[in-house]
């Protein structure tokens, strides 16, 4: 349920998260009432991983995303009023009527993808319905920070290489899915661009004299008359457009209007955010934070408009993030144990003239905070020996927030000099990248640092130049080259890969996505739980994403002292785990091994087309059902009298004669029931019912085949006639509808249904000769490759992870099991294999249709392979230990319908110098060996070709 502050010091129930939460989950039971075709289309794609329904994408979507996008969707789409009405009357309380929703999302929960799903959802909307005002494709972004603002720009921005839509298969497959985020206008700025530029700038009182030809500068009024019109900054910041804005406040808890039980003090942020709205432009605002509070408050409670609540307590508990270790006692050797530890909260134990001067130098200064850095130390220097031994590839990191600049420069030399005695983190070492560096937020701002910290960081960033000068550009200014290298803390082949300490003054940058911090040193005032989470969390990103066998996360822990949690997560009093297992990065190594890359048809949808000369007939089955006995007579007997004359009878015993002719017209009238079933049976199979397909059907051919098979039945003794009340033979008429309904329907199931004239097959597996399918490749990107692999990491495995790789472009091939290992490892060796690719986050997909929907299947390799012909062999591998209940579904379509019609396509098959065939590695194939399996194959392939079913190409 919704909670107030994370540890529990200001806990508030959050009432209208909890009604949002009832109402959402009473929606998602009905089915979704309320929205329209393609946000229904979109979130049951969403769902389908965490509802069992296959695997159609390859990355899963968290509780804590799954759960802000359904309440937000809910509330723009299929709220009753109930819900919106609270929060129009909360907005115009507390913002001033700007339309603002916000969603509580912890550190590590995924703010960043959410606001990819929103910017989905409502450009898919807004392309299906353009008359609907409750969508846009216009999006402005805005962030606090030069770090946030460059995250954001690599994650949403379309054109973006690393986007989130991409990087997480947000999009269902289907030709109309397929430009929607191409025609979505992405803004991504920082938020003081939101300020009129001639205000921005503020020159100084001599230069506004030069400006102005002398010395009568500009009034107050004048120079506010030079300002950008709102018009202009929107225009500036968002291009220039009279569609409405849907705005995104990333760390909205910097957008506020003050305290609202004093009088309203607007940030510029909010003045921005409401001139937007002043000007007519703005949809909505959605916020997104993971401490979403009235900032300005000296006790801060959370904001009224939460709609989705996710704590750090949650994603704590649900092992998304570090689980954060505090001091909860003091252990002294041969003394009382100490309920209140000091080295919880350092800062308010300190001596205050100590505080704002520690000196390094000094042994009676600041003992505290040197006892416990020296603490903090020597469980870093266990940790990275740790580290090292299970031979991980990566480097643990600590972060110290001091309490001013003067302390933080000192703390600085304390470490990087040595004095401290931490050779780790010493910078002693010129032939090398620096261990430690020192930050200022006054780089997120662009500004230059100056002063003695200026002096450190541009040491530090000459260094960085001379052993990495390839990573640098010759204009970037140290600053910049600081920033860069902060935000690459812990990243392999990166500038700060190689961190190992990293000192900030108050706070270290928001945004900062650093994993590999795993211990923290805090000297500062915390004066609420807020702050000390909004410290702390910048600790607390996982190193590893591997599952456990359980399908959880296994527990990583942060080291904390010196930031005083008013609650605390009690430590277990066992040792840590061992550290996650070394990890490489897999990427495609396209500079080295660019021969090897491998490219393969980007394929969304498909046309069906009927087949030209393919006639549908059917046959009585040779093993039917059972015998099928028809039901009694819907009408007792009746005998009719007349004034004068002969009686008549209705119903009852007939003469022999008479029977035989009854039995000729019953079937004749249950093989017309059956035509219906049959026709139906035809466009169901052929997709005729939801394409406008003509299937040829010659209807007098047809009947007379049904027909023919109902004699057949009934001669054979299997399709019988009921039994009439007196005991004779019952064969019903045109006047019983309802036995003959049921009979045709028993006799449609009953029939084989096949093609004539057309390329071969039959019973089941005439769908392809009835109709074929003609593949709908991608219009942005109609060809994919090996080298768009976004690199990952990924555990080192003696079975799941093989490499490194001889014929493949990408490095590593990442298995699921065994099998596919063992598959892997056959395609290096095979001599028959000129090159080959594990398919892993690539993107390649096949599409398929069950149920009546359009899903994703991703086979699990391809591989090359020469012909005689000059042409070359690609084999689509797909390996089953465990057979699901789809599985079937997605082998049919890539056999039937994918390879066959890629196959007749100009431009990927054969014309193309490419023929495309589908290997299937199950139990038996396993068994007989995979290498074996594999070489057959593709001999099979060069002896001949066995045929491919491939349909001629459409018109």
């Amino acid at each position: 349920m919704g909670g107030g502050a994370d540890w529990g010091a200001n806990w508030a129930e959050l009432e209208l998260v909890n009604d949002v939460r009832e109402k959402v989950e009473e929606w998602r039971k009905l089915g979704f009432p309320g929205v329209t075709f393609r946000t229904r289309e979109l979130i049951r794609f969403w769902l389908r991983e965490t509802e069992g329904d296959g695997s159609e994408r390859e990355t899963p979507l968290y509780f804590a995303q799954i759960d802000a996008a359904l309440s937000h969707v809910y509330l723009k789409e299929a709220d009753d009023g109930e819900i919106t009405d609270r929060l129009a009357q909360i907005n115009f309380d507390r913002n001033n009527g700007v339309e603002r929703l916000c969603h509580k999302m912890a550190t590590g929960a995924g703010k960043t993808l959410l606001m990819a799903m929103l910017i989905v959802w409502q450009t898919a909307n807004r392309i299906a319905n353009p008359e609907d005002t409750r969508f846009t494709s216009r999006f402005l972004c805005l962030a606090p920070g030069i770090t946030v603002k460059e995250r954001l720009l690599a994650s949403l921005v379309p054109s973006a290489s690393d986007s989130e839509y991409e990087q997480f298969c947000l999009l269902p497959p289907g030709d109309f899915w397929e430009d929607v985020i191409a025609r979505a206008s992405v803004y991504v700025v920082n938020v003081h661009q939101l300020k009129p530029k001639s205000a921005a700038l503020k020159p100084s009182e001599n230069a506004r004299k030069v400006l102005n030809g002398g010395a009568n500068p500009m009034s107050g009024e004048e120079e506010r008359s030079q300002e950008e019109t709102i018009e202009e900054v929107v225009a500036r910041v968002a291009g220039a457009s009279s569609e409405r804005i849907l705005v995104f406040n990333d760390e909205s808890h910097h957008c506020h209007r003050g305290d609202p039980n004093k009088f309203p003090v607007d940030t510029d942020w909010f003045s921005g955010l409401q001139s937007i709205r002043d000007y007519g432009v703005l949809l909505y605002a959605t916020d997104l934070s993971a401490t979403p509070t009235y900032i300005a408050q000296s006790n801060p409670e959370p904001v009224d408009w939460i709609v989705s609540d996710y704590s750090l307590v949650d994603a704590i508990e649900a092992g998304l993030v570090k689980i954060p270790r505090v001091p909860v006692r003091d252990e002294a050797r041969g003394g009382p144990r100490s309920t209140s530890p000091r080295h919880r909260d350092i800062y308010s134990r300190t001596p205050g003239k100590e505080r704002s001067n520690f000196d390094p130098a000094n042994p009676n200064n600041n003992q505290l905070l040197k006892d416990a850095f020296r603490l903090l130390y020597d469980d870093y220097a266990r940790t990275n020996d740790l580290w090292e031994k299970a031979n991980l590839g990566k480097t643990p990191v600590m972060a110290i927030v001091m309490n001013t600049v003067a302390n933080a420069n000192k703390m600085f030399r304390y470490v990087a000099e040595n004095m401290a005695d931490a050779p780790l983190l010493s910078n002693e070492n010129a032939n090398e990248t620096p261990r430690t560096i020192i930050v200022h937020s006054k780089i997120e701002e662009g500004a230059a640092a100056s002063g003695e910290t200026g002096k450190q960081m541009r040491e530090l960033s000459e260094r960085f130049r001379a052993v990495r000068e390839y990573e640098f550009e010759a204009a970037d200014k140290c600053e910049d080259v600081i920033r860069r290298v902060m935000n690459t803390v812990g990243k392999d082949g990166k500038p700060g890969e190689s961190v190992r300490c990293v000192i900030s003054v108050g706070m270290l940058t928001e945004g900062w996505d650093a994993q590999t911090v795993t211990h923290m040193l805090g000297f500062r005032k915390f004066d609420s739980s807020l702050l000390c989470e909004q410290v702390a969390g910048r600790t607390l990103r996982r190193v590893s994403r591997d599952l456990n066998g359980d399908g959880m996360f296994p527990p990583e822990y942060a080291q904390i002292l010196g930031v005083p949690f008013p609650q605390y997560i009690e430590p277990n009093g066992k040792p840590d785990p061992m550290p996650a297992k070394k990890t490489v990065n897999v990427e495609a190594r396209s500079e080295t091994h660019a021969n090897l890359q491998l490219d393969f048809p980007n394929i969304v949808g498909y046309n069906r087309r009927a087949n030209p000369g393919a006639v549908a007939a059917v046959s009585a089955k040779e093993e039917s059902d059972e015998r099928y006995r028809i039901g009694a007579p819907s009408r007792n007997p009746a005998v009719l009298e007349g004034i004068i004359g002969e009686l008549k009878r209705l119903g009852g015993r007939q003469s022999r004669d008479a029977r035989g002719e009854t039995r000729r017209h019953s079937l004749y009238l249950i093989a017309a029931a059956a035509k219906h079933q049959v026709v139906k049976r035809i466009e169901e199979r052929s997709g005729a019912s939801g394409g406008g397909l003509q299937v040829s059907v010659r209807q007098a051919q047809l009947f007379s085949q049904i027909l023919s098979a109902a004699r057949d039945f009934a001669k054979r003794g299997i399709l019988l006639p009921g039994k009439s009340r007196d005991g004779g033979e019952y064969w019903p008429g045109g006047n019983d509808l309802e036995s003959l309904a049921a009979a045709g329907e028993w006799l449609a199931r009953n029939l084989d249904l096949a093609a004539t004239d057309g390329v071969g097959g039959g019973g089941d597996g005439a769908t392809s000769d009835l109709v074929r399918m003609v593949p709908i490749a991608s219009k942005s990107r109609a060809w994919r490759n090996t080298g768009e692999l976004r690199p990952y990491p990924a555990s080192v495995s003696a079975t799941k992870l093989y490499g490194l790789a001889r014929k493949s472009e990408i490095n590593y091939a990442h298995c699921d099991s065994g099998w596919e290992y063992a598959v892997a490892e056959a395609l290096d060796d095979e001599d028959e294999i000129t090159r080959w690719a594990r398919n892993h986050r690539l993107g390649w997909s096949i599409p398929y249709v069950t149920d009546g929907e359009i899903k994703r299947y991703f086979p699990d390799f391809v591989a090359a392979a020469n012909l005689p012909d000059g042409k070359e062999l690609r084999l689509v591998i797909e390996v089953k230990g465990n057979l699901r209940e789809f599985d079937a579904d997605k082998r049919r379509w890539a056999e039937d319908y994918w390879i066959p019609g890629v196959n007749a396509s100009p431009d990927f098959g054969e014309a193309a110098g490419r023929v495309w065939a589908y290997l299937y590695i199950g139990e038996e194939e396993y068994l007989r060996g995979v290498a074996d399996t594999i070489r057959e194959s593709v001999e099979s392939y060069r002896a001949g070709r066995p045929p491919l079913a491939a349909p001629p190409s459409a018109a």
